[in-house]
């Protein structure tokens, strides 16, 4: 019965030393986002040494003919065909 009474409590202090030893390892980043061609966002990732994600890959079909056209709007030189709405 003495060593029960002791077991506990010697349990818990290892417990409670196992757990407050144990390595955090997500590091915080600083909260800037970068801004992708297609105009979203990204932030950085903390599980890749705070590196920016990827942008996501834009499908040429969703952009708008006033978007291209915003694209080539200083290129004199480039004629963009009609697009139909």
């Amino acid at each position: 019965m003495k060593q029960s009474k002791f077991m506990i409590p010697f349990l818990l202090i290892i417990a409670i030393l196992i757990t407050g030893c144990t390595e955090n390892k997500q590091k915080a980043c600083t909260q800037e986002a970068k801004q992708c061609p297609d105009g979203s966002y990204v932030s950085r990732e903390p599980l890749n040494n705070c590196e920016f994600k990827p942008c996501p890959k834009s499908d040429i079909s969703t952009i708008s003919g006033k978007e291209i056209e915003e694209i080539f709007e200083d290129s004199s030189d480039v004629t963009l065909p009609s697009l139909p709405i």
